[in-house]
């Protein structure tokens, strides 16, 4: 997976936060239910998978940690285990309201404005954690596509920034976050949705690690790949040559 004294600022607004909301902090202990419904993890354990075992962070390294008010404990148990590497963490949250907002509120003459702070971003951060925040898939729907087509334009130089930089990011969520509308959409209840998400995230990553190893190694020295399904599905296609590459949730 992205500041002057960034960990005592993360810090700082967190406990401005809570102050101004009236709220107990989170046992940095033991973490209470993560608000992704049945079988979502205890937010501590999850908060080491991310940053130790997916991220692979390090000392010294700067940290962005991206989520929403829903996931919160779990946004400071990940800033707490990259700072326990030594790391400096930058909370930022966002929300459907505030994503909404940024249309229905900002005049369109702003879209094409350059984002010097992600810019900036761009070049210091070493990782970026993102939980999915997002609500409701149909949240800019309504919105004008020539917009959102604008903002995402600006957008491509930051990213390929940081992919030449060899930035580190861990997303979790990936438009499947178990909420009550995603259920809808896929036509399951939330509690399903929930479960095989969750018990996908809680994979045994080394075990997943051999296996796409072993499927990569099988890949790289096939010629042809035929797929079927009982369904009637009968696709043969050409791999020879081809790069083989994994996505088993570790960088």
């Amino acid at each position: 997976m992205m500041c002057t004294k960034t960990c005592c600022l993360a810090t700082l607004l967190g406990a401005a936060a809570i102050a101004a909301l009236g709220l107990a902090p989170p046992n940095h202990t033991t973490g209470t239910t993560i608000s992704g419904g049945a079988g979502a993890p205890d937010p501590a354990t999850l908060a080491k998978t991310l940053v130790n075992t997916c991220g692979g962070f390090k000392e010294n390294e700067i940290v962005l940690i991206e989520g929403g008010t829903r996931d919160q404990d779990l946004l400071e148990f990940c800033a707490i285990e990259v700072r326990r590497l030594g790391g400096q963490p930058l909370i930022t949250i966002g929300s459907d309201r505030l994503v909404r907002a940024m249309f229905t509120e900002v005049s369109a003459k702003f879209d094409k404005q350059q984002p010097e702070l992600m810019t900036n971003l761009a070049n210091t951060v070493d990782g970026v954690i993102m939980i999915d925040y997002s609500e409701r898939p149909d949240n800019l729907a309504d919105i004008d596509p020539q917009r959102i087509m604008a903002r995402g334009k600006i957008m491509q130089p930051i990213d390929q920034k940081m992919r030449d930089r060899g930035v580190v990011s861990v997303s979790l969520g990936n438009d499947l976050y178990p909420t009550q509308a995603r259920a809808e959409r896929f036509g399951i209840t939330q509690d399903q949705l929930s479960t095989i998400f969750w018990n996908a995230v809680n994979t045994d990553y080394k075990a997943l690690q051999a296996t796409g190893a072993t499927m990569q190694k099988t890949l790289a020295n096939g010629k042809t790949l035929h797929i079927t399904a009982p369904n009637g599905t009968d696709l043969a296609v050409e791999i020879a040559q081809q790069p083989v590459f994994v996505s088993d949730g570790v960088v």
